[in-house]
């Protein structure tokens, strides 16, 4: 019930990248963080997928930083459509 009343549930997590490692003769499966220009690998995830549970009632990207400044900027543009 909570969360059909919430406007914003979102996921926090590491952004990762995988790729793969020739060891010989095996492949092995390596990942690893991935940082933006600011040196920060933390995440918000807005939509839902079958392994987390995520929403956002407001037209706001799919994935963005996790930085609290940042996130409100964003917000305030997409409710008010001006900065704060």
């Amino acid at each position: 019930m909570m969360r059909e009343w919430s406007d914003l549930i979102a996921f926090a997590t590491v952004a990762i990248s995988r790729s793969t490692e020739k060891d010989g003769f095996k492949e092995r499966v390596v990942a690893k963080s991935v940082k933006d220009q600011t040196g920060n690998d933390r995440v918000l995830i807005l939509e839902s997928t079958p392994a987390i549970v995520a929403k956002s009632r407001y037209r706001l990207p799919v994935k963005m930083p996790l930085d609290g400044e940042a996130f409100f900027a964003i917000l305030w543009e997409t409710i008010y459509g001006t900065q704060q």
